[in-house]
């Protein structure tokens, strides 16, 4: 997630109530103020404490999800240091593989040599 993705996951945590309005002309700011009041008298105090507590959760998930983006690129970080690590160690291997090879050869003539010797 980049920085602009994570901002707006942080800007849109937080939830807000609405704003009355309308656009009906002259006796729209009526409207809007009666609906307002309205809403006071009916929701407002049952609906700020679930929008506080569901703004709260979203905060702690925006923020979860940065820090979990942060061990992400660190995980991402530590297995390619471990990707470099394996290519080394099989090439390692390869020239270990290469000189137990060459080993087995000089030691199969050697054992040649000594029963042409031996033979003698």
């Amino acid at each position: 997630m980049d920085e602009e993705e994570y901002q707006r996951l942080n800007t849109c945590s937080t939830l807000r109530e609405h704003a009355f309005h309308s656009a009906i002309p002259v006796v729209g700011p009526l409207i809007a103020r009666f609906r307002a009041a309205w809403n006071s008298v009916s929701t407002k105090w049952y609906v700020r404490p679930l929008i506080q507590q569901q703004s709260e959760f979203n905060m702690l998930v925006v923020q979860h999800l940065g820090e979990t983006d942060v061990h992400l690129d660190e995980t991402n970080a530590r297995l390619v240091e471990v990707d470099r690590e394996q290519v080394a160690l099989r090439r390692d291997v390869a020239e270990l593989t290469q000189q137990v090879v060459q080993m087995n050869r000089l030691l199969t003539t050697l054992n040649e040599h000594l029963a042409e010797l031996e033979g003698k």
